[in-house]
């Protein structure tokens, strides 16, 4: 009889991550009141990474219809760690697994600036003509193996520019295949004039790396004009 394969392993949150970007919640968004940063990584231990970004980012959609986002986010979490708990218990060897995995990825943690930066840029592109396609955790963990936000601010600008031209159907692929090739670029400078990838954007490497910080703009109406995506700061 044939096997069912294994279910894969998911990490857990890393509390500390989970504080920071609780810090830029507060910080970004005229929230009602501010997020308890204790009360909810008390609800998120334990609790797999990838369903509380799926509860995060459901606040930022939602954040001016949330009065009480802690009550919010805990309860969510609440529900996440309750569906968890009904999964068969895991084995020794998985346990070690998951540990291994989360003790790597605590090492390429990024800055409190460089996830704060890299929250305001998705927010702000999703909200003006991506309509949500753009999966925060998904480029997050490709800029955290990477180490730095350098790769996804020069793919932002590329991504913004294409889409001025064209439709993107899977920008959240387009923008992880471009970081890739961005990354690939810088390290190894002889196969940076291959031919560009249909999988991803050509990136110049000349883009600023470290781009000044910029107050998180306000949403551009739908019918103004596809130019203005291009400049994400709010029209004095």
């Amino acid at each position: 009889r044939r096997q069912r394969p294994e279910p894969t392993l998911r990490p857990l949150i890393d509390l500390e991550e989970l504080r920071n970007h609780i810090l830029c919640l507060n910080e970004d968004f005229d929230l009602d009141r501010e997020i308890d940063a204790d009360e909810v990584c008390k609800e998120a231990d334990g609790v797999e990474a990838e369903a509380v970004f799926e509860v995060i980012d459901d606040l930022r959609r939602k954040s001016g219809e949330v009065r009480n986002p802690t009550a919010y986010l805990c309860s969510r979490l609440k529900g996440r760690r309750n569906d968890r708990a009904g999964k068969p218990q895991q084995s020794p060897k998985d346990t070690a697994t998951r540990a291994n995995h989360n003790r790597s990825q605590k090492s390429s943690r990024l800055t409190k600036q460089e996830d704060r930066t890299l929250g305001r840029r998705i927010t702000w592109l999703n909200a003006n003509g991506f309509n949500d396609l753009l999966d925060f955790q998904k480029i997050y963990e490709e800029a955290k193996r990477q180490g730095t936000i350098r790769y996804a601010m020069q793919v932002f600008k590329a991504l913004e520019e294409k889409s001025d031209t064209v439709t993107i159907k899977e920008p959240t692929s387009w923008m992880i295949a471009g970081m890739r090739k961005a990354q690939k670029a810088m390290t190894d400078p002889e196969k940076s004039n291959s031919p560009p990838s249909r999988a991803g954007p050509t990136v110049s490497t000349s883009t600023p790396l470290d781009p000044p910080e910029q107050p998180l703009p306000t949403a551009v109406p739908a019918s103004s004009s596809s130019s203005s995506m291009l400049d994400p700061r709010p029209k004095p």
